[in-house]
């Protein structure tokens, strides 16, 4: 599969009590140069004032109720976030990264997406981010970005595991074109 402007792409990030970190992060999926296709914003119920921020800020329109039975769901329309359609889903209890990821996804995916860029609260994506995870796409069907700390050394995790050893190899050079 090789990318170009018809496949849909869409993030998803999933929040838990980071509001200041997400406003970030949000901030930088707007300002890709390969701009997303959608997002679907999940809280995880968080309890820090998330939600007020982002009704005050302007990204979603509109507050979930108080009390929420499964999930509260809204689109907002593209104009609410930068031109690109947002979905907010508040969970009514913290299902962990992973029960967060997992509405994430399965939105994305009936969405039809073709690429899902999954993240944290606590990423801010570089402008050219996207634009470079998706020139490796003719190669894999799952490609994830090199991290680096505020101080700009990079967070060593790039590997791949052995098929005869079923250890983890890790790789020196991240962009595996030795």
């Amino acid at each position: 599969m090789t990318s170009n402007d018809q496949e849909k792409v869409f993030a998803v990030v999933v929040t838990y009590n980071r509001k200041n970190l997400l406003l970030e992060c949000l901030d930088g999926i707007i300002r890709q140069a390969r701009p997303v296709n959608g997002l679907i914003l999940v809280d995880n119920a968080s309890d820090d004032g998330t939600e007020t921020l982002l009704f005050e800020k302007g990204i979603i329109s509109e507050l979930p109720p108080l009390k929420i039975e499964g999930k509260w769901e809204r689109v907002m329309l593209p104009e609410v976030f930068g031109g690109i359609p947002l979905t907010y889903i508040r969970m009514e209890k913290n299902e962990g990264g992973s029960g967060g990821f997992h509405e994430g996804l399965k939105k994305a995916y009936l969405s039809g997406g073709d690429w899902i860029w999954l993240m944290d609260d606590d990423i801010e994506p570089d402008p050219h981010c996207l634009e470079g995870l998706l020139a490796f796409s003719s190669i894999s069907k799952c490609i994830h970005p090199r991290k680096y700390f505020l101080d700009g050394s990079p967070h060593d995790w790039e590997g791949y595991y052995s098929e005869k050893t079923g250890r983890r190899v890790f790789q020196d050079d991240p962009s595996f074109r030795k």
